[in-house]
């Protein structure tokens, strides 16, 4: 059942601002629906804010209990709605706890349906930060060539934990036939360097640096790779 502890409601005049001039910082996402205006909403209440907190009144008692069952069916779908989304969200690729949590918030969903839709996603194990980092590191190492320095500032970056960040880096380097980070940087400068063709000598040098440097690798990696490559 939703929760309504939140949501102002009282006999009476609504006193506060109508709906449709609710300002949208701080206010639930059930206010700035346009669906709210539907005209299946009884006429003997309203729906807006007052004192930034949302609110329903009803002019009639014996309404009340219909403009509740309005509320938690609306909170319902709503519920329903952020679940869909993040089920979406989900199938592009795999998410860190603050990606998909930023997603929502930006969707405009109130926290309570954030907060409820993250543990059902955690409790299903389609959230995962320990596992999305190990999956996440890889990516960057094999199809970016990025150092582990780089890799974890990236998993910092999603919102990732230093254990678990840590944890990823350790099961890249103790991975059958992995590469070490030598030969990964070794790889990528040489595919950057066959770009480089008929470029002065110094000034590619000065390019492959940047670029190696760039992907989080320290000097004396970058210096060894350099007298290999060029």
């Amino acid at each position: 059942m939703p929760d309504l502890s939140g949501v102002l409601i009282k006999k009476g005049r609504h006193t506060g601002r109508p709906l449709h001039k609710s300002k949208r910082a701080g206010i639930p996402h059930i206010v700035r629906d346009p669906y709210i205006k539907s005209p299946l909403i009884p006429p003997s209440f309203k729906v807006g804010t007052e004192d930034g907190i949302f609110s329903l009144s009803f002019t009639n008692t014996k309404h009340e209990h219909a403009a509740r069952s309005f509320l938690e069916q609306y909170l319902a779908d709503d519920l329903s709605r952020a679940k869909d989304l993040a089920y979406r969200y989900l199938g592009l690729r795999a998410r860190s706890r603050k990606e998909l949590t930023a997603y929502l918030v930006k969707k405009e969903f109130a926290p309570d349906i954030v907060s409820e839709v993250m543990a059902v996603m955690e409790s299903y194990g389609y959230v995962d930060d320990r596992k999305f980092a190990a999956m996440f590191a890889r990516h960057l190492v094999g199809t970016k060539g990025l150092s582990r320095y780089a890799v974890r500032q990236e998993l910092r970056r999603k919102g990732v934990t230093d254990e678990d960040a840590a944890l990823a880096i350790l099961a890249l380097d103790s991975e059958e036939d992995a590469d070490t980070e030598y030969e990964v940087a070794l790889r990528v400068a040489r595919n950057k360097a066959a770009g480089l063709a008929g470029i002065p000598p110094e000034k590619a040098r000065r390019r492959l640096t940047d670029y190696l440097r760039r992907r989080g690798y320290s000097f004396g990696v970058v210096s060894g790779v350099l007298r290999e490559v060029l």
